[in-house]
């Protein structure tokens, strides 16, 4: 009877602890999870400063499809939105109806669906590091690492589609995993879905779905030994997959549209630093030697591969997320000195332990991972292009770490874990200071992100309310800020346009926005106009009065209106009227070359 007491005893005694354990584990958990939220959703509404163009245009978009199911080009329920011949996917702006029906067309609700979408990159970390090590331990400090990581939380923030993308094609590799360990085969249908909607969520994850699923797959083999059955079903997604959308619009504008733009097979300086090398074999090597050395595939081979070894590059990974320049936080990259330490270590364990093979594929997600972004050359290196660095370099990351940790003794690892445990507390206080403090005054960030145009949005609708005709230059886009800001439903304006979209010369309501950067004498005069809006550094007309300056958040010049209704304007349209009558006229020409000399910088 005691001893049968005793073991009772035991028994409860170690059920509590497991209870206590996972009631710890969950409130770390929900703990990391609100953290995640709190650094992401800090004064999201006025930190980025401004709205990018391609912020506004999803945030508007989104406004426009919900009011009248159409895209800003008048397309019914819209899978891409074409700016300049790019094609964007256009679930970005699904996702933000819900949000800016609720909380109005502002940053905050456009922010929203990659602001949350980064707390679930996060917590996919955890599923995925948990179903690939089968430690709870590394899942939760992967998630933590998620939670606080600069390149989620920045870009998040930013409203980078890319997130979404990772989101999905993520959660694919998970499910795929659980079908060939599990054999669940109720996943197919989920996971050709997560293909269809990261497919219209990113370009990035259009070329590394497929081979993510190779990845998982021949992986998932090594580790599982699932049957031919169950192989032969998971090909089911992916067939489904390159049969629609990929090839489906592999030839169309919209599948391959923005790659076309920025690949670098397009890139002329790769072919022209070819021939020139080609051009100094001549007379000195030869000819079948220069073709050995000197080709296409070597010469891209080359340059593909310089550019794919920038993402693990200890300069822009650890303080240098340059480009594109909204996402710029000085001294900032996009992996912390902890997480590359700690890629560093894994490494090292794979080549020289054994492990099991699922235990590998993080690494080989992470690997395959830079290669859109290595084949483009606008921007080089874009960090948007990155999105599925995290949370799979955060989970290699701890797997580095606690295998380095294993064998040492419990001092030197309590005081390593202490050390890692200050840098990593530094690090993000660090960036979150340089984030939240100097990034809004930085001015790489405030150019681009275009801080001028909430005022500028409202001073064009009160000119226009006052019955005035306006001119300025559409050079930042900023249409798409006059309609975002003042939230007008472009179909129930006057559109005129002469390209293609919202390309060359167009003109809402009494508004007309002209191409280029500077605006000519010609255009203001000609069309008799009575607010002319010039640009910092472009001509203006010394003719008309000056009656309000835009600046940018760091305090610089950006845009100064002039008001063209003074009696001295009025006397120079009437000459260039005169000019139009009489275009032969030998001195009313040289009369509009003295008028145009009449602008000055």
């Amino acid at each position: 009877m005691d001893t049968t007491k005793k073991y009772y005893n035991t028994f409860m005694s170690f059920r509590l602890r497991l209870l206590g354990f996972r009631k710890l584990f969950a409130l770390l958990f929900v703990l990391t999870v609100t953290v995640g939220f709190f650094v992401r959703f800090y004064r999201l509404n006025s930190i980025p400063v401004g709205l990018h163009f391609d912020e506004a245009q999803a945030g508007y978009n989104a406004y426009l499809i919900g009011e009248t199911g159409k895209n800003i080009q008048g397309q019914k329920f819209p899978l891409y939105i074409d700016s300049w011949g790019d094609y964007r996917p256009a679930l970005i702006s699904y996702l933000a109806i819900i949000p800016v029906k609720i909380l109005g067309l502002t940053a905050l609700a456009t922010r929203l669906p990659t602001t949350i979408g980064g707390v679930i990159v996060g917590i996919i970390g955890y599923f995925l590091a948990k179903i690939c090590y089968q430690n709870k331990k590394i899942a939760l400090l992967t998630m933590i690492l998620a939670m606080v990581s600069p390149y989620t939380t920045i870009v998040g923030r930013g409203t980078l589609e890319g997130v979404i993308d990772a989101v999905f094609n993520l959660t694919a590799v998970i499910l795929l995993i659980k079908v060939l360990k599990d054999k669940e085969i109720r996943w197919l249908p989920l996971i050709y879905l997560c293909y269809l909607l990261g497919y219209f969520s990113y370009m990035t994850g259009r070329m590394l779905a497929p081979l993510f699923w190779f990845s998982t797959v021949a992986i998932g083999c090594w580790q599982y030994r699932p049957s031919k059955k169950i192989l032969l079903l998971t090909t089911v997604p992916l067939i489904l997959y390159l049969i629609f959308p990929f090839f489906y619009f592999l030839k169309s504008p919209v599948g391959v549209g923005r790659f076309n733009q920025t690949s670098i097979f397009t890139f002329p300086q790769v072919q022209e630093k070819l021939n020139v090398n080609i051009g100094e074999d001549r007379n000195s090597t030869n000819f079948y030697l220069t073709r050995i050395l000197h080709n296409k595939i070597i010469a891209y081979g080359t340059d593909l591969g310089q550019r794919y070894l920038t993402f693990f590059s200890p300069n822009p990974m650890l303080f240098r997320m340059r480009e594109p320049g909204r996402h710029y936080v000085e001294n900032v990259g996009p992996i912390t000195m902890v997480e590359y330490i700690g890629l560093v270590f894994a490494i090292v364990f794979f080549f020289s332990k054994k492990f099991r093979p699922i235990t590998l594929l993080p690494l080989v997600l992470l690997l395959l991972s830079p290669l859109p972004a290595a084949t483009t050359h606008e921007g080089f290196p874009n960090f948007s292009r990155i999105p599925f660095f995290t949370p799979l370099w955060q989970s290699v990351a701890v797997f580095g770490l606690i295998t380095f940790l294993e064998n040492k003794t419990r001092t030197v690892k309590t005081i390593l874990i202490l050390t890692i445990t200050v840098i990593v507390i530094w690090q993000t206080a660090y960036w979150l200071h340089a984030y939240l403090i100097h990034g809004p005054i930085h001015p790489e960030s405030i150019a681009t992100r275009t801080t001028e145009m909430a005022e500028l949005a409202r001073f064009l609708s009160e000119e226009k309310n006052s019955g005035k005709n306006i001119i300025l230059s559409e050079n930042d886009g900023v249409y798409i800020y006059y309609l975002f800001y003042n939230k007008i439903n472009i179909f129930n304006t006057n559109y005129k346009k002469t390209g293609v979209y919202f390309n060359g010369d167009f003109a809402l309501d009494e508004i007309t926005f002209t191409a280029g950067p500077c605006i000519g004498p010609g255009e203001i005069l000609k069309q008799k106009f009575d607010t002319v809006i010039i640009r910092s550094g472009c001509p203006f007309p010394v003719f008309g009065k000056e009656t309000k300056k835009f600046y940018r958040t760091d305090e610089s010049l950006a845009l100064t209106a002039f008001d063209l209704t003074t009696p001295s304007a009025q006397i120079y349209k009437e000459y260039f009227d005169l000019e139009s009558q009489h275009p032969d006229d030998q001195v009313l020409i040289k009369l509009r070359r003295e008028i145009e000399h009449l602008f000055t910088y």
